[in-house]
């Protein structure tokens, strides 16, 4: 019943903050923000509270005993399924690596020449880019909370939920309904921009079946919501 009840409350945050928040909120803060009516600093401290604190909530449930760190992926790598999947999932883990790491280089290069790439990136998009010097400190805490609450949300806890209300399910149908909800949870961005977290989470959550962690996903997570830093630079 704990876990009927938890995803339902889950369920029921994603609706509220996720979709009815993003759709009705998302338009009116983007034109408070390219008025000047709010900072994106104030809008990125809100986002890491929406965040912490249905995450804080599952760390108290580990903490009093409900769970454990290994159901929510918070182990060492534990390598599951067959090796011809873990070696091609393995590969496309260290190329997304080395290819966060590459860009993340090129944009701080860029930067440290004054060049900005978000040109063609859609204004509701572009309007939350970090630029000055305070907006870039106060995105790097968001995108460390992003990377760290949302695959705990997302991947580790919604994993376990599914697989304990559902215990028939396969895994890969619930990586691919986890995966389904994340991009519908980005959907205030636009069809286009909620397809690509959606293809993103589908491809972490096959990471953290094949690697019995969700750390990796983290860490990548992170540095691909940091390669925002410097997509935009003060003129």
């Amino acid at each position: 019943m704990l876990w009927w009840i938890s995803l339902a409350l889950f369920l029921l945050y994603f609706v509220a903050y996720e979709i009815w928040w993003g759709q009705t909120r998302y338009p009116k803060i983007i034109s408070a923000i390219c008025k000047g009516d709010m900072s994106k600093t104030r809008l990125y401290v809100r986002l890491m509270l929406g965040l912490w604190i249905p995450a804080g909530l599952v760390l108290i449930l580990s903490a009093s005993g409900q769970l454990i760190w290994n159901d929510l992926g918070l182990v060492w790598f534990k390598f599951s399924g067959p090796p011809w999947l873990f070696y091609c999932l393995a590969a496309m883990a260290w190329l997304y690596l080395i290819y966060l790491t590459y860009s993340l280089i090129v944009l701080r290069i860029n930067a440290m020449k004054n060049i900005s790439i978000a040109q063609n990136m859609p204004d509701e998009v572009k309007a939350l880019l970090p630029v000055t010097k305070k907006e870039k400190q106060v995105w790097a805490l968001t995108a460390v909370t992003a990377g760290l609450t949302e695959e705990l949300l997302y991947r580790g806890f919604l994993f376990f939920l599914m697989g304990e209300v559902f215990p028939g399910l396969n895994i890969f149908v619930i990586a691919a309904v986890s995966a389904l909800i994340f991009g519908i949870g980005h959907i205030y961005q636009g069809w286009a921009e909620a397809l690509k977290p959606a293809i993103i989470g589908f491809l972490f959550g096959l990471f953290y079946i094949s690697f019995g962690t969700i750390v990796p996903c983290m860490v990548l997570h992170m540095m691909q919501d940091l390669c925002a830093l410097d997509m935009i630079n003060e003129q």
